[in-house]
This record gives C-alpha cells, sequence and structure tokens, in this order.
C-alpha cells in the first residue's frame, strides 16, 4: 500500500499520459517492423479495444477529468458484446502494460463504504480536514471517491472495528456504540469492499501500524469471503492496488455453548449452503498460513453445517466491544 501511494505521488496524469504515448509508438514500431514480438499481440479484436480504452484514458489526462468504470464502459458499449465485465478486465490489462494503478489512470469507483469514529482525513491538494465524527453526521460519512488521495490521518482510535453489513453499522451508530466504546472508528464497505473504502484502510493502517483491526461478519461463507478479501487482499486485483490489512482479526463465533450464551439458537440458524466455497476458503486460509481463527472457524462452520446472521445476536454491540478488547458493560 505504500507502494500504491509513492506511485500515485510520482506518476501525475501527463506523466501516465506520456507512458501511453511511448507505449503506443514501441507498438507502432514492432507492427511496421515485423517485430517477432508484435505475432505475440492479443488477437486483433482485443488489441481494438485494448487501444480504445488506451486513448479514451489518454484523452481524460490531457484534459484532467476522471470517470467511473461504468462510464468508461458505455463510451465503447459497442466494442465490448461480453459487457463491462469484459471492458473491466481490458482495463485491468492496461494497469499492468502502464504498471500503474488504475486511479492513476483518472478511472475511479464509485464509493459505496461508509466510516464513523474518532478520525479525520486530509487529501492530496487540500489543506481542509474531514471529520469523520461529527455530530451533524450521526450515521457516518461517505467514504470518498478519492479516498487513494488521503496523504494523512489523524486519529486516537483504539481500534477500527470493519462490518459487513450496512444494517449492521447503522444499527451500532443507533446504539451509540461509538461514543460508549470510543475512541473508535467504525467502517463498512457494505458488501464486498470497493477500493475507495481499502484505501482508506490502507491509509489508517500506514498512519497507525499499531492499530488493531477487526472485521465482524455473518458466520457463513459469503461473509468469511468478504472478511478475507479484507484481510488476505482480493484474488483477482488490480496492478498494486491488492491491498492486505495484516493482523485484521475476524470477529466469527461457531461454537454452539457460546452461541448459546449470546442468545442465538437453533431458530436463528440455517443449514449451510456453499459448502464448497467454505472448502475453498479453508484451503486458501492454510495455503497462506494466516492465523488459525480463520481455519478454526471454518472448520466449525463445515463440522456444524450451520450459519447464522450478525443481526440476531441480542446484545449485538457488547458482544463486539468484547471481542474488540474495548470492555463490557
Amino acid at each position: 500500500s505504500s507502494r500504491f501511494s509513492s506511485m500515485l505521488a510520482t506518476d501525475p496524469p501527463l506523466e501516465v499520459a506520456t507512458k501511453i504515448e511511448s507505449y503506443v509508438i514501441r507498438l507502432l514500431t514492432m507492427a511496421v517492423t515485423h517485430d517477432p514480438a508484435f505475432q505475440r499481440a492479443p488477437p486483433r479484436k482485443v488489441l481494438v479495444r485494448f487501444l480504445a480504452l488506451l486513448n479514451t484514458v489518454h484523452e481524460m489526462l490531457c484534459r484532467g477529468s476522471q470517470c467511473s468504470l461504468r462510464e468508461l464502459y458505455y463510451r465503447h458499449v459497442g466494442l465490448f458484446p461480453g459487457g463491462q465485465a469484459e471492458s473491466d478486465r481490458i482495463l485491468r490489462s492496461v494497469c499492468e502494460t502502464l504498471r500503474v494503478p488504475r486511479p492513476a489512470l483518472g478511472v475511479l469507483s464509485v464509493p459505496k463504504g461508509l466510516v464513523k469514529g474518532d478520525l479525520e482525513l486530509l487529501e492530496s491538494g487540500s489543506c481542509k480536514w474531514r471529520n469523520c465524527g461529527g455530530l451533524l453526521e450521526p450515521r457516518g460519512v461517505a467514504v470518498s471517491a478519492t479516498a487513494h488521495r488521503t496523504i494523512e490521518v489523524r486519529t486516537q482510535a483504539r481500534c477500527v472495528l470493519i462490518l459487513e453489513k450496512e444494517t449492521l453499522f447503522d444499527r451500532l451508530c443507533e446504539e451509540g456504540f461509538v461514543e460508549t466504546w470510543g475512541p473508535v472508528v467504525l467502517v463498512t464497505g457494505r458488501g464486498y469492499p470497493d477500493l475507495p473504502t481499502r484505501y482508506l484502510l490502507s491509509a489508517i493502517r500506514r498512519s497507525r501500524p499499531d492499530l488493531p483491526f477487526f472485521v465482524a461478519v455473518d458466520f457463513d461463507p459469503h461473509g468469511l469471503a468478504i472478511a478475507a478479501t479484507y484481510a488476505l487482499g482480493s484474488e483477482t486485483c488490480w496492478h498494486s492496488e491488492n491491498f492486505r490489512l495484516e493482523r485484521c482479526t475476524p470477529i466469527l463465533e461457531g461454537d454452539e455453548l457460546a452461541l448459546a450464551r449470546l442468545g442465538v439458537s437453533r431458530a436463528d440458524c440455517v443449514p449451510l449452503r456453499h459448502r464448497d466455497k467454505a472448502q475453498s476458503l479453508l484451503s486458501r486460509f492454510v495455503s497462506r498460513d494466516v492465523d488459525r481463527v480463520w481455519s478454526r472457524a471454518t472448520q466449525q462452520m463445515l463440522h456444524s453445517s450451520v450459519t447464522y446472521e450478525l443481526d440476531c445476536i441480542p446484545n449485538l454491540g457488547n458482544f463486539l466491544a468484547g471481542r474488540c478488547g474495548l470492555g463490557v458493560v
């Protein structure tokens, strides 16, 4: 993640545009001189799509404009019969070819994350700190689409608690979790985290390497996969964007006696679905040699064949505070 920040600092728009120009000149030179390397180029249709995206990105960089992945796709919708997924895949190749992260191309994600708590952010080119714990924002603030520009973070938080779902985030905000257990930072990516949310978490990690991170998700394969995305990175990532939150502890409780103490009954549980996904995650945890809490929770899930949602825990705030080491009322 520190490498990503340095790349954004050293690759301003016009320098990236120059990289594109140099690449196209090399490509044309190889074509004219019948360089053997050009014979290994992608099929013509793929190359046309690649160059179309490259041209649009170059124009945006020269104008100083930006767009979303969706907007970029619709500018060339006729070129991509496979839909936006095909456009995204080729743009990923552009990132790898130029060796720059996607935001350096001016192509940003539409942010969906929320944050609340003891946190102030300063973005590059701005002199105004953004307060994420203001009284006027009782339900938190939206993560900025330009979170990758965050250059300075101020926080006295005791930990960062990442929540899988917006419903959990809203519930804790309404219950006054931040005020009761603070200083603390709550974050949600509303499902699988988008890049702006992960950039923000990476900026917090760089600022406070000692700060504990916890991720609370539903006890099912889907929730476990979301937690793994935060802690281990995405399995399909853009160049230099595979952020991992090392020492990010999952809050997963699969022990039946512990669940009974928490007030989770059998009626709250549902049979395990997507067993193959859970087994795949278990293999990933073992191969990555991560903390045993990951594999142990997955084994409990496979053994019991039951899952549950965090929403069914009556005193959820107390439970999460205890697991984060913030104390117990």
